[in-house]
């Protein structure tokens, strides 16, 4: 009972002095509530001479409308239908909540129909919790493989600036790590405990579904400032020395591998400005790719895309974003 009331105690229900036999309806209840903050859709795919449907979902990357990866897939991938079904500002649980809303309770989408995909890039606004978002985004996964659909995950794009504050001093430690394991767990990298901490304890391996069907690495891709001048060593020094984090993460190590572990941090502290975004692919700010960025994105799916998607990835190459008409054109 003590649980399931600090379960719910963020939404103010006093569940303590409830009768037992209410519980269930409660919980049921809300759990109704929660989904009907996303609208259930009322969408469907009409082109009948594309085979293949795409549902792309994610946060405000993925729902960026000005030459979206989204729009240029559809411009070299002759098979395909794409809706874009992503939503800015949802972290991994939202999305979650929105695929359900938005595609598995939509009476007017059958994945079985069809060849159909969900194409999944998000996570980032929920990134300062990689073991919740890893687990939102697997549940997402295997919602879909049970519908019938395939999945292909995308890993988040490179992020941040000197200028944010999550990655200034040893914090920007924290913040690698934290986006290092959301990619690591997309890309296949990671046991299941790593991926979703003590609450995978018993799980040796992956169940089937939790894991997309391809990965595309965005993070350490075309789009990563590799180039990037480095932080200085004295300041990569004073950031990890002074560092809370970084003690607790050296606690219970002594000598030669103490001071291993404090030149690897001091070596990662200085190759921060190299997981940012390249400027010629910055948009309206340093998390947000432009329409460049979105063709380099597209063009990484691309790669990796089934034969049955039709695409033709040197087709790019013709291709550009023509703000008029609202889709790629040629050149």
């Amino acid at each position: 009972m003590k649980a399931l009331a600090a379960k719910y105690r963020v939404v103010g229900i006093p569940i303590i002095g409830i009768p037992i036999i209410w519980i269930p309806l409660i919980v049921l209840l809300l759990g109704t509530a929660a989904r009907a903050q996303e609208p259930r859709g009322n969408w469907r795919f009409d082109d009948a001479d594309k085979p293949v449907k795409v549902v792309v979902l994610g946060g405000s990357v993925s729902a960026y409308g000005l030459g979206g990866y989204s729009q240029w897939l559809p411009a070299i991938c002759q098979h395909i239908e794409v809706h874009n079904a992503a939503k800015a500002k949802l972290g991994a649980a939202a999305l979650k909540e929105r695929f359900i809303a938005q595609v598995l309770q939509n009476r007017r989408f059958d994945a079985k129909v069809a060849e159909t995909w969900l194409v999944f890039l998000g996570g980032l606004n929920s990134v300062g919790t990689p073991e919740l978002t890893n687990i939102d985004v697997s549940k997402t996964f295997r919602l879909a493989h049970e519908a019938g659909m395939k999945t292909m995950g995308l890993t988040v794009n490179p992020w941040g600036s000197d200028d944010d504050s999550r990655w200034q001093g040893a914090r920007a430690l924290e913040y690698l790590e934290h986006t290092q394991k959301t990619v690591d767990f997309v890309l296949g990298r990671l046991t299941p405990v790593q991926a979703f901490g003590k609450s995978a304890a018993q799980q040796a391996a992956f169940e089937p579904g939790q894991l997309p069907d391809i990965a595309v690495d965005l993070w350490d891709g075309v789009l990563r400032d590799r180039s990037a001048p480095p932080r200085t060593e004295n300041s990569a020094l004073h950031a990890v020395k002074t560092s809370a984090w970084v003690k607790k993460k050296l606690a219970g190590l002594d000598g030669e591998a103490k001071e291993s572990a404090l030149t690897g941090y001091v070596k990662q502290a200085m190759s921060i400005p190299s997981w940012f975004m390249r400027k010629d692919f910055v948009g309206f700010d340093p998390v947000h790719p432009n329409a460049t960025g979105h063709k380099e994105i597209a063009r990484a799916v691309c790669h990796k895309a089934p034969p049955s998607w039709g695409c033709d990835c040197a087709a790019l190459d013709g291709l550009v974003w023509n703000p008029h008409a609202r889709k790629p054109l040629p050149r």
